[in-house]
């Protein structure tokens, strides 16, 4: 018995015969001007299209295409390769193929460099990777990759509309994606985890029951993980083993934040089973600008400052984590400056980003009493005093010290943290909109 009809969903969320169709297409295209490319510069490539376009399990709209182009490395280069894990070379020769191939992509710095093109509404990410067949073989983790999409293609099944489903749910429940500013359940997991519980239902409830630290070894490579595998892979809450490589932790990047996330969105969906769990809401500055007025039907007192910020060039990955870290960091500021947060968020687009905080507008105390260590903690107790001087006084066995603010109004403390240069350097330019 299901929980639901999911066809309804399927028929908003999976790309229509002729979407599929232009892709495959467009995709072929690109692949063979790769090939004439190689062949021209003399050199042994493998083209494989990856991610999930390759697999079938990707969403309506969602045009993203990895193109993993598979080095051959000769017997001669191997050495070289070995001594230098990390080399920019492949990326150099994919470089000089792109350009052969009149394909103007754009190089972005990582591990290993890659290169993305746009070509209309289709979006293409093309990977230098070493042709391997085993784990051994790997110099880089995205030499892999393509050893992904064949385990995955191979136990599939019946299970791609599944996996959309769980693909859908995720990203409209705020759990989806590994990048290091969302730190979410990837793709590839799940994949791994509809395919291990064999449905996307099957995999709602088994979340329901997950208790920390949840293991899944699909192929049954370990008897026991915790003393099997390097104690820096099992930090997450959730470990998939990976079905390539069994000493490596698949879902390593989720946070805790997003595996309770995660837990409670299947919770309320069995609870009440309907649409809304698989409807993104896009972000909005007039959604939150709604959420603020009935806040301050409550809180009379209530300010909404909202930032607009335009994002450092580079990788989305890392300039996403930068704009992650100014978030933090103004949240950490103001609550460390005694402004009361009623509730607070992010939203990180390459074209502009936003922060936006509803705080208390209440002017504080000029002054505050702020408690130092105990009066017998001798060393503490003699920092305390040096610091504060006249102001420090004794009370029930410990030090305090009346201090005067900096700031009282929330507004002025914003406008001189925007000068701080942690956020300054983590943005081409930020602006505050009250």
């Amino acid at each position: 018995m299901t929980f639901m009809n999911y066809e309804t969903i399927l028929q908003k969320i999976r790309p229509s015969d002729e979407e599929q169709k232009h892709v495959r297409e467009k995709t072929a295209n690109v692949v063979q001007k790769l090939l004439d490319g190689a062949k021209k510069n003399n050199y042994f490539i493998d083209v494989q299209p990856g991610g999930s376009t390759a697999k079938n399990t990707y969403l309506k709209g969602d045009y993203d295409i990895d193109i993993f182009v598979r080095f051959k490395i000769s017997d001669a280069e191997a050495k070289y390769f070995s001594l230098k894990k990390h080399s920019s070379t492949l990326s150099d020769y994919l470089e000089k193929i792109l350009q052969t191939a009149k394909i103007p992509a754009t190089r972005i710095h990582g591990s290993r460099d890659y290169f993305q093109y746009e070509d209309g509404e289709l979006f293409f990410e093309f990977v230098p990777v070493k042709y391997v067949e085993s784990k051994e073989e790997v110099e880089n983790i995205t030499d892999m990759s393509p050893l992904h999409v064949r385990w995955v293609n191979e136990n599939i099944g019946n299970l791609s509309s599944d996996i959309r489903l769980a693909k859908q749910f995720c990203k409209a429940n705020g759990v989806y994606g590994a990048e290091s500013y969302i730190n979410g359940i990837s793709g590839h997991v799940l994949d791994i985890l509809v395919i291990h519980y064999g449905g996307f239902e099957e995999f709602i409830k088994a979340v329901v029951g997950w208790k920390k630290p949840v293991v899944v070894d699909h192929l049954k490579k370990h008897k026991d993980v915790f003393k099997e595998l390097n104690e820096a892979k099992l930090q997450s809450p959730l470990i998939v083993i990976d079905p390539i490589d069994d000493s490596r932790n698949a879902a390593a990047a989720l946070s805790e934040e997003k595996f309770y996330l995660l837990i409670l969105s299947a919770k309320k969906f069995l609870e009440q089973p309907n649409e809304d769990f698989f409807t993104i809401i896009p972000f909005s500055q007039e959604k939150i600008q709604q959420e603020f007025e009935e806040t301050k039907k409550l809180k009379p007192d209530a300010q909404l400052f909202f930032f607009s910020l335009q994002p450092l060039d580079g990788a989305k990955d890392v300039v996403g984590t930068k704009i992650l870290k100014i978030y933090e960091f103004m949240k950490r500021e103001i609550d460390e400056h005694d402004f009361t947060i009623y509730f607070s968020g992010w939203n990180f687009a390459t074209k502009e980003s936003a922060i936006y905080f509803v705080v208390d507008g209440k002017e504080l105390d000029k002054e505050y009493t702020k408690r130092g260590p105990p009066t017998k903690a001798t060393t503490g107790a003699e920092r305390f005093k040096e610091k504060h001087g006249d102001v420090v006084f004794e009370k029930d066995n410990y030090l305090y010290a009346t201090i005067e603010r900096e700031y009282i109004l929330v507004k002025e403390f914003l406008v001189e943290l925007l000068k701080n240069t942690y956020i300054s350097s983590r943005a081409k330019s930020i602006q505050m909109r009250v």
